[in-house]
């Protein structure tokens, strides 16, 4: 559900108790926040929203976000689409978010450690000069990872490093190195899945990767 203001809430003659019922007490999977335009505010509030995602110049004041959305119940929060944002303006959104799991990125951002409860992470830039090793105690504690990587090496340090992980996609240019990459490749080449089961898929961009000793394979995967 997308959100600006000008189309939303639709207009109603119902009673504002149906109102409130019908618009914003319901669950919403998703919700989309557009403050490049002016939002105008409503007498009520998004109740029940699980994925939120913002987008603008910059993050609104967690004021403002309050008297639009309930974010006690966001579980996977998409701040990718904010154009300039802190650490700071971070940690305060996190502080209202305390069901999160999933946190989207544009750019990793460093030094932002974030807490223990959000275990899953998508990172849709990584550019050279970001620290790998940085991240790697930043985010040390992560079980589920999106992450655009700029080579094989990267990738490789990644899983061997992050320990918890139990589910990783790739995005990368795999095209040039799909005729060799295959389960014993991989398990000759990451000493952290020698010891694991585990299933993969590989597309000319991405690969997906599931790590775990009960993973639940198809013919979609490789699995060993």
């Amino acid at each position: 559900m997308n959100y600006t203001g000008y189309h939303y809430p639709l207009p109603s003659t119902v009673p504002s108790d149906l109102e409130q019922d019908m618009f914003y007490s319901r669950y919403i999977e998703r919700l989309f926040l557009n403050f490049n335009k002016s939002i105008i505010l409503s007498n009520y509030r998004f109740i029940h929203v699980n994925s939120l995602e913002l987008a603008g110049p910059t993050l609104p004041s967690i004021h403002y976000l309050i008297s639009i959305v309930n974010l006690n119940q966001i579980k996977e929060l998409d701040i990718s689409r904010i154009e300039n944002i802190s650490i700071g303006e971070i940690h305060l959104l996190l502080e209202h978010t305390p069901r999160l799991n999933h946190l989207k990125f544009q750019n990793w951002i460093p030094l932002f450690k974030p807490p223990l409860h959000i275990y899953s992470f998508t990172t849709k830039h990584w550019s050279l000069s970001n620290d790998l090793d940085l991240f790697c105690r930043m985010f040390s504690h992560v079980k589920s990872l999106k992450i655009d990587i700029i080579s094989l090496k990267m990738m490789i340090e990644l899983i061997n490093r992050l320990k918890y992980l139990e589910n990783v996609v790739f995005w990368y240019n795999f095209e040039k190195h799909a005729p060799f990459i295959s389960m014993n490749w991989l398990r000759r080449n990451i000493w952290g899945l020698r010891r694991k089961n585990f299933t993969y898929k590989e597309d000319d961009y991405y690969m997906l990767l599931s790590i775990g000793n009960k993973r639940k394979t198809n013919n979609k995967y490789s699995s060993f």
